[in-house]
Protein backbone atom coordinates (compact mmCIF):
# COMPACT_ATOMS: atom_id res chain seq x y z
CA UNK A 1 0.00 0.00 0.00
CA UNK A 2 2.82 2.57 1.07
CA UNK A 3 4.72 1.22 -2.74
CA UNK A 4 1.49 2.69 -4.60
CA UNK A 5 0.90 6.00 -2.49
CA UNK A 6 4.35 7.04 -3.34
CA UNK A 7 3.85 5.74 -6.93
CA UNK A 8 1.23 8.32 -6.65
CA UNK A 9 2.53 10.90 -5.38
CA UNK A 10 5.49 10.94 -8.24
CA UNK A 11 3.35 10.55 -10.54
CA UNK A 12 1.04 13.61 -9.79
CA UNK A 13 4.45 15.46 -8.97
CA UNK A 14 5.69 15.07 -12.76
CA UNK A 15 2.21 16.06 -13.62
CA UNK A 16 2.74 19.55 -11.89
CA UNK A 17 6.32 19.94 -13.12
CA UNK A 18 5.52 19.16 -16.81
CA UNK A 19 2.84 21.45 -16.59
CA UNK A 20 4.81 24.79 -15.15
CA UNK A 21 7.82 23.57 -17.35
CA UNK A 22 5.71 24.68 -20.65
CA UNK A 23 7.33 27.36 -22.58
CA UNK A 24 10.10 27.88 -20.21
CA UNK A 25 12.90 27.28 -22.73
CA UNK A 26 11.76 29.69 -25.42
CA UNK A 27 14.13 32.53 -25.10
CA UNK A 28 16.97 30.05 -25.84
CA UNK A 29 16.08 29.92 -29.33
CA UNK A 30 17.25 33.61 -29.26
CA UNK A 31 20.74 31.98 -29.41
CA UNK A 32 20.03 30.87 -33.14
CA UNK A 33 20.04 34.48 -34.03
CA UNK A 34 23.46 35.09 -33.27
CA UNK A 35 26.03 35.79 -36.55
CA UNK A 36 29.22 33.98 -36.30
CA UNK A 37 31.00 37.41 -35.48
CA UNK A 38 28.06 37.53 -32.74
CA UNK A 39 28.83 34.64 -31.46
CA UNK A 40 32.58 34.92 -30.38
CA UNK A 41 31.92 38.45 -28.67
CA UNK A 42 30.80 36.90 -25.17
CA UNK A 43 27.10 37.41 -24.84
CA UNK A 44 26.31 36.51 -21.38
CA UNK A 45 22.17 35.31 -20.96
CA UNK A 46 21.02 37.81 -18.41
CA UNK A 47 18.89 35.77 -15.76
CA UNK A 48 15.54 38.61 -16.56
CA UNK A 49 14.83 36.26 -19.70
CA UNK A 50 11.95 35.04 -19.67
CA UNK A 51 9.15 32.47 -21.61
CA UNK A 52 5.90 31.33 -21.31
CA UNK A 53 2.78 30.81 -22.75
CA UNK A 54 0.49 33.84 -23.99
CA UNK A 55 -2.68 33.93 -25.95
CA UNK A 56 -2.62 34.65 -29.60
CA UNK A 57 -3.18 38.29 -30.85
CA UNK A 58 -2.64 40.02 -27.36
CA UNK A 59 0.15 41.94 -26.40
CA UNK A 60 2.15 41.36 -23.50
CA UNK A 61 4.39 43.91 -21.14
CA UNK A 62 7.96 42.94 -19.30
CA UNK A 63 10.47 44.74 -17.39
CA UNK A 64 14.12 44.60 -16.72
CA UNK A 65 17.02 46.68 -15.33
CA UNK A 66 19.45 47.36 -17.17
CA UNK A 67 23.01 48.66 -15.63
CA UNK A 68 25.30 50.74 -15.53
CA UNK A 69 28.27 49.58 -17.57
CA UNK A 70 27.06 46.91 -19.56
CA UNK A 71 25.83 46.66 -23.25
CA UNK A 72 22.46 44.74 -23.60
CA UNK A 73 20.95 42.56 -26.39
CA UNK A 74 17.31 42.42 -26.26
CA UNK A 75 15.85 39.64 -28.60
CA UNK A 76 12.14 37.96 -29.10
CA UNK A 77 11.40 34.32 -30.60
CA UNK A 78 8.91 32.42 -31.01
CA UNK A 79 7.99 28.57 -31.44
CA UNK A 80 5.45 29.45 -34.23
CA UNK A 81 7.10 28.35 -37.23
CA UNK A 82 5.15 30.46 -39.46
CA UNK A 83 5.73 33.30 -37.64
CA UNK A 84 9.35 34.35 -38.10
CA UNK A 85 9.05 37.93 -37.10
CA UNK A 86 7.50 38.93 -34.17
CA UNK A 87 6.76 43.05 -33.55
CA UNK A 88 8.15 44.45 -30.09
CA UNK A 89 9.30 47.77 -28.65
CA UNK A 90 11.81 48.58 -26.09
CA UNK A 91 11.19 51.57 -24.26
CA UNK A 92 12.12 53.58 -20.73
CA UNK A 93 10.31 55.87 -18.36
CA UNK A 94 11.91 59.82 -18.56
CA UNK A 95 11.05 62.99 -16.66
CA UNK A 96 9.90 65.93 -18.53
CA UNK A 97 8.96 69.31 -17.66
CA UNK A 98 5.01 70.46 -18.63
CA UNK A 99 3.15 73.09 -17.84
CA UNK A 100 -0.57 72.30 -16.23
CA UNK A 101 -3.49 74.56 -17.11
CA UNK A 102 -2.25 77.35 -14.43
CA UNK A 103 0.46 78.10 -16.45
CA UNK A 104 2.60 76.04 -13.60
CA UNK A 105 5.77 73.78 -14.43
CA UNK A 106 4.97 70.29 -13.47
CA UNK A 107 7.57 67.00 -13.47
CA UNK A 108 6.03 63.83 -15.07
CA UNK A 109 7.45 60.70 -15.74
CA UNK A 110 6.31 59.72 -19.32
CA UNK A 111 7.45 56.14 -21.36
CA UNK A 112 10.04 56.97 -24.54
CA UNK A 113 10.15 54.22 -26.91
CA UNK A 114 13.93 53.35 -27.43
CA UNK A 115 13.50 51.17 -30.20
CA UNK A 116 10.49 49.99 -32.30
CA UNK A 117 10.82 46.67 -34.91
CA UNK A 118 7.97 47.81 -37.30
CA UNK A 119 10.22 51.17 -38.09
CA UNK A 120 13.47 49.28 -38.14
CA UNK A 121 12.74 46.61 -40.44
CA UNK A 122 11.21 43.76 -38.18
CA UNK A 123 14.68 43.20 -36.63
CA UNK A 124 14.42 40.38 -34.02
CA UNK A 125 16.88 42.32 -31.54
CA UNK A 126 18.22 45.55 -30.46
CA UNK A 127 21.48 46.42 -29.14
CA UNK A 128 21.72 49.05 -26.74
CA UNK A 129 24.00 50.32 -23.85
CA UNK A 130 22.56 52.86 -20.71
CA UNK A 131 24.28 55.40 -18.72
CA UNK A 132 23.13 54.83 -15.48
CA UNK A 133 21.38 51.83 -13.75
CA UNK A 134 17.54 51.97 -15.30
CA UNK A 135 13.86 50.16 -15.33
CA UNK A 136 13.24 49.11 -19.32
CA UNK A 137 9.90 47.81 -20.70
CA UNK A 138 9.79 45.09 -23.63
CA UNK A 139 6.56 45.04 -25.27
CA UNK A 140 5.30 41.93 -27.76
CA UNK A 141 2.90 41.14 -29.59
CA UNK A 142 1.76 37.94 -30.00
CA UNK A 143 1.50 36.82 -33.06
CA UNK A 144 -2.38 35.93 -33.83
CA UNK A 145 -1.82 33.38 -36.73
CA UNK A 146 0.26 30.02 -36.49
CA UNK A 147 0.50 27.04 -34.66
CA UNK A 148 2.92 26.64 -31.55
CA UNK A 149 5.28 23.40 -31.97
CA UNK A 150 5.00 22.08 -28.59
CA UNK A 151 2.24 19.47 -28.99
CA UNK A 152 0.48 20.60 -25.87
CA UNK A 153 -0.17 23.84 -27.56
CA UNK A 154 -0.77 23.06 -30.95
CA UNK A 155 -4.91 23.30 -30.94
CA UNK A 156 -4.87 26.10 -28.77
CA UNK A 157 -5.34 29.40 -28.68
CA UNK A 158 -1.77 30.11 -27.11
CA UNK A 159 1.77 30.11 -28.18
CA UNK A 160 5.40 29.51 -26.36
CA UNK A 161 6.75 33.17 -26.75
CA UNK A 162 10.37 34.28 -25.30
CA UNK A 163 12.41 37.31 -24.69
CA UNK A 164 15.58 36.69 -24.06
CA UNK A 165 18.39 39.68 -22.67
CA UNK A 166 21.95 39.06 -23.31
CA UNK A 167 24.68 41.78 -21.55
CA UNK A 168 28.27 41.87 -21.71
CA UNK A 169 30.62 44.15 -19.92
CA UNK A 170 31.36 47.36 -22.20
CA UNK A 171 35.11 48.64 -22.58
CA UNK A 172 36.02 51.42 -20.30
CA UNK A 173 37.13 54.35 -22.70
CA UNK A 174 38.99 57.94 -21.04
CA UNK A 175 40.16 58.66 -17.77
Amino acid sequence: MRRIVLAGIGICSLIVIQAFAQCQKTHLLAQGQFGKEDKGQFWNLNNQSKSGAFEKGKTYEMTFIAYEGYEYRVATTTDVESAANVNFELAHDVIVRVKDGNGRMDIKRQRETIFDNTAEGMEQYVVFSTDKTQKFYVTVSVPATGSSSDRKLTNTDRVCMGVAIFHRKTERLGF
